[in-house]
C-alpha cells in the first residue's frame, strides 16, 4: 500500500515538472497564448493538490507503523511486569515450601507444620488488620482534606466580609467624629472637653445613651460631672494601697436623669476592679433597677474576672471576699446590664443571667421605670 503511494506520488512530480517546463518553454519561444496559459495553470495547481494529498498519505502511512511498534512494545512491558510478578509471587511460595519442609524435617512432624500454619495465619492476621488501618487512614485523610478545603473557603468569604466590615466601621467611624464636632460645637459648654476626659467604658456608655436619646427623641437627659483635673492627676497618685484602689472610682461620672428630672441615675467606672456600678438618687429607685432583667439585681460581682483581680490584690493571699468588696461598693450596684452599656462583655456569668441582647432593650425598660 505505502509503495503504491509512493509511486503515484513520484508520477506526479514528472507531471508536474513536465507542467513547469512546457511554461518556460512557452515564455522563451514565442508569447504564449492565454487559453495555454490557463490550461498550464490549472493543471499545474491540481498536480500541486495531488501531490499534497499524496505526501499526507505518505506521512500517515510511515507514522502507522510506528503506532503499532509502539503498542507492541507497551504490551511487551506489561507482560513483563506481570512476569516479574510471577516470578516474585513463585520465589515467595518457594521459600513458604522450603521453611515448611525445614520446620517438618526438624520439628516432629505434624506440629512443626501446624506452627508454620499457625505463623503464616498469624502474618496474614497482621496483614489484613495493616490494610484495615491504611483504608481507614485514607478516609479519614479524605474526609479532612473536605473539611480542609471548607475551612480554607470559609476563610475566604470570612476575609472578604471583615474587609467589607473593616472599611464600613471606618466611614461610621468618620462620620461620628464629624457629628460629635458639630454637637461639641452647638453646644459651646466645658461638657465636650469632660466628654473627651471620659475613660473607654464611660465614653462607650456615655456614646450610646446619649445617641438614643437623640434617635428617640427619649424625655431624658444624658451629662458628665466630675472633676476632669482630677481625672487628669488620677493615674499619678502613688501610695496607695491596691486593695484600696480597687473601690475608688473615677473622679468622673456619666449622669441619665429620668422621670423629669425626679430619678437620676449616676454610673461610676472602678479603673482597677475593672466595673461600673450604678447609684441611684433617691436611693429608693434602686429597688426598680434590681428587677430590671431576671436574675440580675446587682447583689454579687458581674464576672469571674473582678474575683480574680481581687485575689491578686489581697497581698497575703487571703481568699476572695465578695462581701466586703460589694459593701464597699454601696449605693451602688454592679448590675450585668450596666457592664453591658459601657462595653466591658461579654459578662462570663457565674450564675444563668443572660446579658441583654442590645442597647435598646437597656434603654427602654430605664425609660419604663
Amino acid at each position: 500500500m505505502a509503495e503504491a503511494e509512493a509511486r503515484a506520488a513520484l508520477q506526479l512530480s514528472a507531471s508536474l515538472r513536465r507542467v513547469a517546463a512546457q511554461l518556460r518553454a512557452s515564455k522563451t519561444d514565442a508569447p504564449p497564448s492565454p487559453a495555454l496559459l490557463d490550461s498550464l495553470s490549472s493543471e499545474g495547481a491540481l498536480l500541486l493538490m495531488q501531490l499534497r494529498e499524496a505526501e499526507a498519505s505518505l506521512l500517515a502511512a510511515a507514522a502507522r507503523p510506528s503506532l503499532a511498534l509502539l503498542q507492541r512494545r507497551a504490551a511487551a512491558e506489561q507482560a513483563e511486569g506481570a512476569r516479574a510478578a510471577l516470578a516474585y509471587e513463585r520465589a515467595r511460595a518457594r521459600a513458604g515450601l522450603a521453611a515448611a519442609r525445614g520446620v517438618r524435617s526438624g520439628g516432629g512432624g505434624g506440629e512443626g507444620h501446624r506452627a508454620a500454619l499457625a505463623a503464616l495465619a498469624a502474618e496474614g492476621g497482621a496483614r489484613r488488620r495493616a490494610g484495615d488501618e491504611l483504608a481507614e487512614a485514607r478516609a479519614r485523610r479524605r474526609v479532612r482534606a473536605r473539611e480542609a478545603a471548607a475551612a480554607k473557603g470559609l476563610l475566604c468569604r470570612v476575609d472578604a466580609q471583615l474587609e467589607s466590615l473593616v472599611g464600613a466601621a471606618a466611614t461610621l467611624e468618620a462620620q461620628l467624629a464629624a457629628a460629635r464636632r458639630r454637637e461639641a460645637e452647638a453646644e459651646g459648654a466645658a461638657e465636650p472637653a469632660l466628654v473627651r476626659a471620659l475613660p473607654p467604658p464611660l465614653f462607650t456608655l456615655w456614646t450610646a445613651v446619649s445617641s438614643y436619646l437623640r434617635a428617640w427623641g427619649a424625655a431624658a437627659d444624658v451629662a458628665v460631672a466630675g472633676d476632669a483635673e482630677a481625672a487628669r492627676l488620677a493615674g499619678m497618685a502613688g501610695g496607695e494601697a491596691q486593695a484600696e484602689a480597687l473601690c475608688k472610682p473615677y473622679p468622673l461620672e456619666v449622669t441619665l436623669s429620668l422621670r423629669g428630672g425626679t430619678v437620676t441615675l449616676h454610673f461610676l467606672l472602678y479603673v482597677q476592679l475593672g466595673v461600673v456600678v450604678v447609684r441611684t438618687q433617691p436611693a429608693s429607685a434602686s429597688a426598680a433597677l434590681s428587677t430590671l432583667f431576671p436574675q440580675d439585681d446587682g447583689c454579687s460581682l458581674p464576672d469571674q474576672r473582678c474575683h480574680l483581680r481581687l485575689a491578686s490584690a489581697a497581698s497575703d493571699g487571703a481568699p476572695v471576699d465578695e462581701a466586703a468588696c460589694l459593701e464597699r461598693l454601696l449605693p451602688g450596684r454592679p448590675y450585668a446590664w450596666a457592664q453591658w452599656l459601657g462595653g466591658l462583655g461579654p459578662v462570663l456569668q457565674k450564675g444563668s443571667c443572660a446579658a441583654p441582647p442590645n442597647c435598646q432593650e437597656v434603654m427602654d425598660r430605664l425609660l419604663a421605670l
